[in-house]
C-alpha cells in the first residue's frame, strides 16, 4: 500500500525518501534504457520519473488517429517495456502523463490537433489576445478539449497504469499537469481565463456560492489596478476573481485525476513565484494546496540560489508553503538556463537547501542526457537533452555522477531523522489569501487612498520579511493559510505572526481570537480589521482587542495578544526589528551561526537524542563555520558556497556529508568536522562522506 501523509510517500507503512532522477526515455534510443537505468540505480537511487508525451504516443498510424504505449509504430514508444525494466531492477516509477507537460517539447507536449481554435476554444488573456505555447493554447474548460484530455487520461488509465501501479508494479504516484496547468502557476491573475468557458466557470461559481445575486452584472478585473473603484464595495470582484485562480486550478486537478482512477497518490509540480514586486501576490493569490485534492510538490528553475538573493527568498516560499517532494531539481541544464549549473556545486546546494527546509525527496532533472528524438517531439532543442546531466548521452559518468553517489548514501542512510525527525516550528506566518487577491492588483498605498483604506500586505513587505528574518535568526518556522486551517491545527503553532488590514473575514477574526484564548501567542501588527471579506462591517477582533493605539501586550483566556501598530516588515528584508521583538520573547535561538544558513531536525529523546544539521555556507571564500547547537559547539570547514549535512548525537559527529568542492567558486578543501571533543577529518580534499567511522572520498583534488 501505498500512502503520502504530510508529504510523506510511506510504503507498506514506513516512510520512504524518494530519490530520484528524470529519464525522457522517449528522446532516448530503447537499446539504451536498461544500461542508463542500471546506473542511475547505482547512484543510489530508488525512483525514476518520467513524462508520457500525449504528442508522442496519440498519432495518426494507418489513417486513423492512435494510441501507442507498445511501440507499434516507433520503438521509444514503448513505455511499457520502459516500466518493465523499472520493475526488474527494483526501481519505483512516477508517472507524468500532463496533459501539457512543458519539458522543452513542441507545444508543450498537446498534440496539434488541440490547438486553441481548432478543437475548441482559444485561451485568452485579459486583453483578449489568444495565449500561446509555440502554437495557441486552448482553453482548458471548454468541452471538446476536456473531453480530448479525459478521452487521454483514460488511455493512460486503461494502457499504462493499469497492472503497473503497486504493488503489482513499480509506478507509486501519478504526477498531473505541470507548473499549474501551461507551467503558468506563478502568472498574474491577469493572465488567464478570460475565454467564454473561462470565464462561464467563474460565473456559475459566484452563482453556485451566492455570491452573485440575480440581474447583477459580474464584474471581471481585466488589469492589475483598481481604477475606476469608488468605494470598498467596489474591491469585492477582485477578491472573487483572485479566489476563482486557485479554484480554477484546483477543478482542473480533481477533473483528470478523477479519470486516472489511480490506486497511488496523485501530485502536482508547482513552479516558484515570479522574480517582481508582486510575484509573491501572484503566487499565493492562485497556489492554495489546502483546498485540492491533490498531494503537494514544487520543482526550480528559478535561479543559482546559492549566489542570488532573489532565488533564494523564492525558493524559501515555494518549499514552505507545503510539504512535499522536489520534482524536479535542475541538475543538467547549462546552456538552455543558467551557465553555471555544468558545476556540480550548483545543484547539489540547493538539493541541500529544499531537504533543509522539509523537501522529502529531491529529483535529478534529468539523470540522463539524449539525443534520439525526432522532430515531431521537439523540433527547437540542440542536442544533447540536457547538455551536462550526470549521465552522460554515450552513458559515461562524471564528478556530477560520484557527488550524487555520495548524496543518495547518505540520504538513505539518514532517512529516518530526516523523514520522522522534527522541525518544531518557533513561529508561523498567518497566510491569508484574499490580501493577496487584492494585492495582485494595488501596488501601493496610494492606489487605494481615495478609498479611505491601504495596500493590505501579504507577500512583500510581509511573508517574504518574516522568512528572510527567521532563516538570518536560525528560526525554524512555518507557514499556515489561517483561512482554512483549524483552530486546532493552529494550536500546533505555540506564536502565530500576522500583518493585517482594512478587513478579515469574519470566521478568521473569531478563529485567531480563539486561538489565543486557548493559549496560543499572537503577534499582530498594522490595522485592525473593521471589515469582513466582503466588505461588511465586521468589528469582531477590533471589540475584542479594545482600544489600541500603540504598541500592547494583552492577556485574552489563556493566550497572549502582543498589538503593534507599525508593520516591522515594511523595509523588507532582515528586518531588525522584528529580529528583536522575537529575541525578547523567545530568547536566543537554538542554533547560533554567523556565517552560513543551518537548519536542524531533531529525533529521539536523552541518550538516543540526534540532530540532522544541514548547513550552507554564505560565504565566498573556505571558512572554518561554528555553530552552536543548545550551546554545544561544532566546527566545521566548507569551501566557499559550501554544503553539508552532519548528524550529531552522544557528543560524537554520527554521519556527515561534505561537498568540499565548489568547483564554480573554484575553492576545494579537505573537510574536517569538530563536535564537542569529537573530531573527524577526511584524508584528503574533495567530497566527503563519513559513516559512523568509515569514509568515502570522491571528486578528489590535489
Amino acid at each position: 500500500m501505498i500512502e503520502m501523509i504530510d508529504g510523506v510517500v510511506y510504503v507498506e507503512g514506513e516512510p520512504e525518501i524518494v530519490l530520484s532522477a528524470d529519464y525522457p526515455y522517449y528522446r532516448d534510443e530503447p537499446q539504451n534504457w536498461e544500461d542508463r537505468i542500471v546506473k542511475l540505480k547505482r547512484a543510489g537511487l530508488n525512483t525514476i520519473t518520467f513524462y508520457i508525451p500525449w504528442r508522442h504516443h496519440h498519432i495518426q498510424h494507418k489513417g486513423n488517429m492512435v494510441y501507442d504505449f507498445a511501440g507499434v509504430t516507433k520503438s521509444n514508444r514503448n513505455v511499457l517495456r520502459f516500466i518493465s525494466i523499472l520493475q526488474k531492477h527494483g526501481l519505483y516509477a512516477i508517472v507524468k502523463p500532463g496533459p501539457f507537460i512543458h519539458a522543452e517539447t513542441d507545444f508543450g507536449g498537446l498534440p496539434d490537433f488541440v490547438e486553441g481554435g481548432m478543437l475548441g476554444e482559444a485561451m485568452l488573456d485579459a486583453s483578449g489576445s489568444v495565449r500561446r505555447w509555440h502554437k495557441v493554447l486552448p482553453a482548458p474548460m471548454d468541452e471538446r478539449f476536456d473531453q480530448a484530455v479525459c478521452d487521454w487520461m483514460a488511455a493512460v488509465r486503461d494502457q499504462v497504469l493499469n497492472g503497473n501501479e503497486y504493488p503489482n508494479g513499480p509506478v507509486i504516484a501519478v504526477q498531473v499537469l505541470n507548473e499549474g496547468l501551461y507551467s503558468d502557476g506563478q502568472h498574474p491573475p491577469t493572465a488567464y481565463d478570460y475565454s467564454e468557458s473561462g470565464l462561464n466557470f467563474h460565473q456559475q461559481r459566484l452563482v453556485r456560492e451566492g455570491l452573485l445575486p440575480g440581474g447583477e452584472d459580474i464584474l471581471i478585473p481585466r488589469a492589475l489596478n483598481v481604477e475606476g473603484t469608488k468605494s470598498v464595495q467596489d474591491l469585492v470582484p477582485y477578491l472573487h476573481w483572485g479566489e476563482t485562480q486557485g479554484r480554477f486550478l484546483g477543478d482542473l486537478y480533481q477533473r483528470w485525476a478523477n479519470v486516472l482512477q489511480a490506486k497511488v497518490p496523485v501530485l502536482c509540480n508547482l513552479n516558484p513565484p515570479w522574480d517582481e514586486t508582486r510575484g509573491f501576490d501572484y503566487w499565493l493569490s492562485r497556489i492554495v494546496p489546502e483546498k485540492w485534492p491533490i498531494h503537494y510538490g514544487f520543482t526550480n528553475w528559478i535561479g543559482v540560489v546559492s549566489h542570488d538573493e532573489t532565488a533564494f527568498l523564492r525558493y524559501l516560499l515555494l518549499v514552505k508553503r507545503a510539504r512535499g517532494v522536489n520534482l524536479e531539481e535542475n541538475w543538467g541544464f547549462s546552456k538552455l538556463y543558467d551557465y553555471r549549473y555544468r558545476y556540480h556545486q550548483i545543484p547539489f546546494y540547493q538539493t541541500l537547501l529544499a531537504l533543509g527546509l522539509g523537501a522529502t525527496g529531491f529529483n535529478v532533472y534529468t539523470g540522463v542526457s539524449t539525443e534520439a528524438w525526432t522532430d515531431d517531439l521537439d523540433s527547437m532543442q540542440e542536442r544533447p537533452y540536457p547538455d551536462c546531466a550526470p549521465i552522460s548521452e554515450t552513458g559515461d559518468t562524471g564528478e556530477k555522477y560520484r557527488a550524487l553517489e555520495l548524496l543518495a548514501t547518505f540520504l538513505e542512510d539518514n532517512k529516518e531523522i530526516l523523514l520522522k525527525g522534527k522541525q518544531p516550528n518557533e513561529l508561523t506566518y498567518a497566510i491569508y489569501p484574499p490580501y493577496s487577491h487584492l494585492g495582485a492588483f494595488i501596488g501601493e498605498d496610494r492606489d487605494v487612498e481615495h478609498l479611505g483604506v491601504r495596500r493590505p500586505i501579504s507577500g512583500r513587505q510581509g511573508v517574504e520579511s518574516f522568512m528572510l528574518t527567521c532563516v538570518s535568526d536560525k528560526r525554524s518556522f512555518g507557514l499556515t493559510n489561517v483561512e482554512t486551517v483549524s483552530v486546532h491545527e493552529l494550536l500546533d503553532n505555540p506564536v502565530l505572526v500576522m500583518v493585517g488590514s482594512f478587513f478579515l473575514g469574519r470566521n478568521v477574526q473569531r478563529k485567531l481570537m480563539d486561538y489565543v484564548e486557548r493559549g496560543g501567542r499572537l503577534l499582530f501588527f498594522g490595522q485592525v480589521p473593521l471589515l469582513d471579506d466582503q466588505m461588511k462591517p465586521c468589528e469582531d477582533l477590533a471589540k475584542w482587542l479594545g482600544d489600541v493605539q500603540r504598541t500592547s501586550r494583552l492577556e485574552r483566556g489563556e493566550g497572549i495578544v502582543l498589538y503593534q501598530p507599525e508593520n516591522p516588515f515594511s523595509l523588507g528584508g532582515i528586518s531588525e526589528t522584528f529580529r528583536h521583538l522575537i529575541q525578547r520573547i523567545l530568547g536566543p535561538s537554538s542554533v547560533q551561526c554567523a556565517t552560513a544558513h543551518v537548519f536542524r531536525y531533531q529525533i529521539g529523546t536523552g541518550a538516543a537524542a540526534q540532530d540532522l544539521l544541514v548547513v550552507l555556507s554564505q560565504l565566498h571564500e573556505t571558512s572554518d563555520h561554528v555553530i552552536l547547537v543548545d550551546g554545544r559547539k561544532l566546527e566545521i570547514r566548507l569551501p566557499a558556497k559550501g554544503s553539508a549535512m552532519v548528524v550529531i548525537g552522544a557528543k560524537r559527529v554520527r554521519s556527515s556529508l561534505v561537498k568540499g568542492i565548489s568547483d564554480y567558486d573554484k575553492s576545494y578543501v579537505r573537510p574536517w568536522i569538530r563536535y564537542e571533543e569529537h573530531v573527524v577529518e577526511s584524508a584528503a580534499a574533495g567530497d566527503w562522506l563519513y559513516q559512523n567511522g568509515y569514509e568515502t572520498c570522491a571528486n578528489l583534488r590535489a
